[in-house]
C-alpha cells in the first residue's frame, strides 16, 4: 500500500500539460499527445492498483478502467472532427501496448473502435 502514493504522482504533471497544450494557439498534435499520455499513465495505474490491491477491489477498478476509455472514446472523436485521427473498425492494440508504440509499427492504433 505504501507505494500507491506513487503511481499517482506523475499523474498532476501529465494533467497539467494537457491542459497547458489546450491553451491558444491551440496545437492539435501535441495536444494528442499528452492526452495519449495521461491515457497511458492512467491505464498503467490501473494495471498496477489491481496487482496491489487485489480482488476486493475489482468493481471499483473496472469502473475506473471504464472511465479511461468513455474519456478516450472522447478525446478521439474530437481529434476525428478536426482531421487528427480517423475512424477505423476492426483492430485492437495489443494489450500493454501504448498508441506510440503502435503508431511506430505502422498499424495505426485502434481504441474503443477508433484510430489515432
Amino acid at each position: 500500500i505504501d507505494a500507491i502514493p506513487n503511481l499517482f504522482a506523475k499523474i498532476p504533471e501529465l494533467v497539467d500539460d494537457l491542459a497547458l497544450s489546450l491553451y491558444p494557439p491551440l496545437d492539435w498534435n501535441g495536444s494528442k499527445t499528452e492526452a495519449w499520455k495521461l491515457k497511458d499513465r492512467m491505464e498503467e495505474v490501473i494495471t498496477q492498483l489491481g496487482e496491489i490491491l487485489g480482488p476486493d477491489h475489482k468493481t471499483w477498478l473496472d469502473f475506473m478502467e471504464k472511465a479511461v476509455k468513455h474519456n478516450t472514446a472522447t478525446v478521439q472523436g474530437i481529434l476525428i472532427q478536426h482531421g487528427m485521427a480517423q475512424l477505423q473498425l476492426g483492430e485492437e492494440k495489443e494489450k500493454g501496448e501504448t498508441v506510440k508504440e503502435v503508431e511506430e509499427k505502422g498499424e495505426g492504433a485502434t481504441k474503443n473502435g477508433v484510430s489515432s
